[in-house]
């Protein structure tokens, strides 16, 4: 049956069966986000059949429809829901990655498998710590930097000789103060507060439908002794990765909304042993991950570069409409289109400042495809209006190029949309 969660608002199927025993059954509820295997195949099938569906619908505009402005139009409102389908795909495909941890059951499979593994290759028993964090604040130091402080805290065996405490191996900087140390249902409980700086890498080549996954790793203070941190499902109300579990409820995320939290695993191959016995070098090792997944605030790009851009493209196909109506405006026209392209390079400088990116993002392709049209312009009105009775430029009074503006911008712009997303 399908099902709504009342807490998370997620949609889902549960599968019911009731026992022999009266009054028992088993219900096994399914989320429907990650019931769908395979994310990036699922992505790229979508965007396939967009492409098709958009090229067959091109292709019957430019056989049947007779007559241009018809054509121009057809075309360039498919090209126009091209993009944005894609977006939409792209906007709905969550970025986790790594073993997900979201309950006691995954939690027990990865237990049974290290055990699994430790035994082969002959190496101590393993000795897992749960951990649990809480993130109270999100700032960004810089185009890498990222400062996140709240709470996290560790259950110990009571009486246990492990030394208590963990690192951050990729914090630049770490403030860890111990704040509470209890017994709770005879295990020991340790928590601390934490402030750390670590440096991420984020990937601003599809900005503004890019995607940023923060991670705290951690390790136990004894990590050379196989001990391993594993998530502390019990102490969350929630795991699953959408209920946001080990956030502040009004964190502030500086034009970014968080969409999922989850502990998960990776293997780290070193070719070191530190210096101690913990096994030959380049074993691999589970370490610890919480990791949020955020993602772009869509509508403050959107505003703020592609609104400018498309009028800046309108106001040229005006222009263009204009210098048709007469052939003295060619001086006009380049002095339009020169303030124009000032516009449009200030915007971009602004773009490229405020993501300190060091290569091209995909909206920086818009501000190209904006460049060629201003430069195309300009040369079309000087044609017309020294060279008029050439072949294109003076068929019908330079027709072709007001009736392929749109679809070629609008075509460019979804070709470019579909090489980088897909």
């Amino acid at each position: 049956m399908e099902y709504t969660s009342p807490v998370t608002g997620l949609e889902g199927w549960f599968l019911y069966r009731p026992l022999a025993v009266p009054g028992w059954a088993v219900l096994s509820v399914i989320d429907r986000h990650d019931a769908q295997l395979g994310k990036d195949d699922l992505k790229k099938h979508g965007m396939e059949v967009s492409f098709a569906l958009i090229t067959a619908c091109c292709f019957f505009c430019m056989v049947v429809v007779k007559r241009y402005w018809v054509k121009t139009l057809l075309c360039s409102l498919g090209f126009v829901m091209g993009i944005g389908v894609t977006w939409y795909i792209v906007i709905n495909t969550s970025a986790e990655t790594g073993q997900i941890i979201s309950s006691e059951m995954t939690l027990d499979k990865f237990k049974k498998k290290y055990d699994a593994e430790c035994q082969q290759r002959h190496l101590s028993t393993p000795v897992y710590v749960p951990t649990g964090l809480f993130v109270q604040s999100i700032e960004y130091d810089g185009p890498n930097n990222v400062t996140m402080t709240g709470y996290v805290w560790q259950t110990y065996d009571t009486g246990s000789k492990i030394e208590k405490g963990l690192v951050f191996p990729e914090a630049v900087k770490t403030l860890l103060e111990e704040t509470y140390r209890k017994t709770v249902n005879g295990k020991e409980v340790v928590g601390w507060y934490f402030e750390v700086t670590v440096r991420e890498r984020f990937d601003n080549s599809k900005f503004p439908l890019d995607k940023v996954n923060l991670w705290i790793r951690m390790w136990h203070k004894n990590f050379y002794d196989n001990v391993v941190l594993v998530p502390d499902i019990a102490s969350y109300q929630l795991s699953n990765p959408k209920s946001l579990a080990g956030i502040e409820a009004n964190i502030v995320t500086e034009g970014k909304h968080i969409v999922s939290s989850f502990f998960s695993y990776r293997c780290n191959a070193y070719k070191t042993n530190f210096g101690v016995a913990r096994g030959k070098p380049g074993r691999d090792v589970p370490e610890l991950y919480y990791n949020i997944a955020m993602s772009r605030k869509f509508l403050d790009s959107f505003v703020a570069h592609l609104i400018p851009l498309i009028v800046v493209l309108s106001l040229l196909y005006i222009i263009l409409l204009m210098s048709v109506l007469e052939k003295s405006l060619a001086l006009n026209v380049l002095a339009a289109c020169s303030g124009l392209f000032f516009v449009a390079i200030f915007d971009h400088i602004g773009l490229r400042e405020s993501l300190s990116a060091s290569g091209i993002v995909y909206l920086e392709y818009y501000y190209f495809v904006t460049y060629f049209v201003l430069l195309a312009v300009s040369i079309n009105s000087y044609l017309y209006a020294y060279h008029g009775n050439l072949g294109l430029v003076g068929f019908q009074r330079n027709i072709y190029p007001r009736v392929f503006y749109w679809p070629m911008i609008t075509g460019l712009l979804y070709a470019v949309t579909f090489a980088v997303y897909y």
